[in-house]
């Protein structure tokens, strides 16, 4: 079963960027701390972990004005890809 919460520490914030970069920046050769940006201060951001307390999804939700729909980003582990 996975769980689905907002990162509550600062471990758990560390290991929510660590995993953002793994699976979006590092494949594209971006240096650690691209994956953060001026977004991630008016973000919602969320974590989903499995039954050990593994990442295995993050994902980062922000509405902004000009926009009629919020944006989200949701990298995923290869083995949760294309599981619904």
């Amino acid at each position: 079963m996975y769980h689905l919460r907002v990162p509550q520490t600062e471990e758990e914030l560390e290991r929510y960027y660590q995993f953002r970069w793994e699976m979006l920046r590092k494949p594209l050769h971006q240096p650690k701390g691209s994956e953060r940006d001026a977004w991630d201060a008016m973000a919602h951001h969320q974590m989903v972990v499995d039954e050990q307390g593994n990442l295995v999804a993050v994902g980062r939700l922000y509405i902004m004005p000009t926009m009629k729909r919020p944006f989200a980003l949701w990298p995923f582990i290869p083995t949760c890809r294309t599981k619904g």
